[in-house]
């Protein structure tokens, strides 16, 4: 199981007696107040959104759902995710005897998960040091096809209701370098080497490949990938 610490369990001069050289007492503290299996600090408790809007910042769903994440180098199976695409934080359920708790995941220790069928990764910017993402995976293979989902919160004012918008971009991961295209054009030189089998078979499917086609783009990665 995944368990978590909540600082505010305990009393003030119960936590200031706790140091380093205290690890056997923190676990016993634990296994007493939450039945652990293991003394992980994984991530704090969360209340959920309360912004009136329409819509939720969730992806594709602001229920449950059951799936699977690596965290901290093991993995975790049926365990139950949301994944805000505001935020870009990944949230678990963790149910107890009496109650149910929200618990935002630290991004440093989730290296990747599943919700039901759908896989992420967690891939890290080749410009900016530390930075990273949690990406979707579509296709895998020689090339995978990989789209960043985000939402934000249109606020128009003048007493309209919020409104939550998604947008996504597409990448290619090849050769271990992660690109991003927006076009046919773009798409095609990032797969250079089968350049000329790509061109033909988008026009031999007659496949509209743009920004916003997702299972078009997805057919063609499929191709190119089974050559």
């Amino acid at each position: 199981m995944i368990c978590f610490y909540d600082s505010k369990s305990y009393g003030q001069t119960e936590i200031a007696e706790i140091n380093q050289n205290k690890v056997v007492q923190i676990k016993q503290i634990l296994k007493s107040e939450i039945d652990y299996d293991e003394f992980t600090l994984n991530g704090k408790v969360v209340s959920g959104f309360y912004q009136a809007a329409i819509g939720h910042p969730y992806f594709q769903s602001n229920s449950w759902r059951k799936g699977s994440v690596f965290f901290d180098g093991k993995k975790y199976e049926n365990v139950y995710l949301k994944f805000n695409l505001e935020t870009n934080q990944l949230i678990c359920r963790i149910d107890k005897e009496n109650a149910s708790y929200s618990v935002e995941l630290f991004r440093d220790k989730v290296s990747g998960f599943t919700i039901e069928n759908e896989e992420f990764q967690k891939i890290y910017s080749s410009k900016e040091k530390n930075k990273f993402s949690f990406f979707y995976v579509i296709s895998q293979g020689k090339a995978n096809y990989l789209v960043e989902y985000k939402k934000y919160r249109n606020n128009p004012g003048n007493g309209t209701m919020a409104e939550y918008i998604e947008k996504h971009t597409n990448y290619v991961l090849y050769n271990g370098k992660l690109k991003k295209f927006k076009s046919k054009n773009t798409l095609i030189n990032a797969l250079e080497d089968k350049k000329e089998k790509i061109k033909e078979y988008i026009q031999a499917k007659e496949l509209i490949v743009n920004q916003s086609d997702v299972y078009q783009i997805k057919l063609l990665f499929e191709y190119y990938n089974n050559l």
